[in-house]
């Protein structure tokens, strides 16, 4: 159920879901919890979300929506892999440390993969969507001069991608991680090294 962002019950019903389902996780979170922080009667919340399901889908969704907006920004912006690699780690990193709950949220996603269709689907649609930004602005880049034109730029988005979700499952895991100016150096030498490379088809 695709909700409009402009509702302020609905954003209200979300930002509760946000906060319960990151502090509480899905398991254990309840539908009365979140309608209480919320501040709406469980009816109004059912009247808007379906389910438990519905409402992390939801929060998922919204969350998916700004990172790809900010993924495309830096690709805009960057003017080399410097600015690439600089950017990425820095969006990265103050997500980490200003919104812990967005990757909480993403790892409570991966919970439901296996109990219902609509997580998988928007899983594998938010994957999709990411590598198609990061391939979409690698070609950007290649056309504007800033990196080397790569034949299989396919590949070169996956495992940037893959980085991205490796590094944010560690720090989520160990929040600690991302006070460690020496991981984040090693990444963006990463990004660097593989966004400049021509890679093989």
């Amino acid at each position: 159920m695709n909700q409009p962002k402009g509702n302020a019950k609905i954003q209200k019903i979300l930002e509760a879901a946000r906060v319960i389902l990151a502090e509480e996780g899905y398991t254990a979170a309840t539908i009365s919890q979140i309608a209480a922080k919320a501040e709406v009667s469980r009816g109004l919340l059912h009247y808007h979300f379906r389910s438990k399901e519905d409402l992390l889908v939801q929060v998922f969704r919204h969350n998916m929506e700004d990172i790809l907006e900010a993924t495309n920004n830096i690709f805009s912006n960057a003017e080399n892999l410097s600015d690439l690699a600089a950017g990425l780690t820095q969006a990265l990193q103050f997500i980490l440390e200003s919104d812990p709950y967005y990757f909480t949220l993403f790892m409570e996603s991966w919970t439901l993969v296996r109990q219902g269709p609509e997580a998988m689907t928007l899983l594998r649609e938010f994957h999709a969507r990411f590598r198609q930004a990061i391939h979409d602005g690698l070609e950007g880049m290649a056309q504007k001069g800033a990196i080397q034109p790569a034949k299989n730029l396919g590949g070169m988005a996956a495992v940037l991608t893959a980085i991205v979700d490796g590094v944010s499952l560690q720090m989520t895991i160990e929040p600690v991680l991302s006070k460690d100016n020496s991981i984040w150096g090693a990444v963006r030498s990463a990004i660097v090294l593989l966004a400049g490379q021509e890679c093989e088809s």
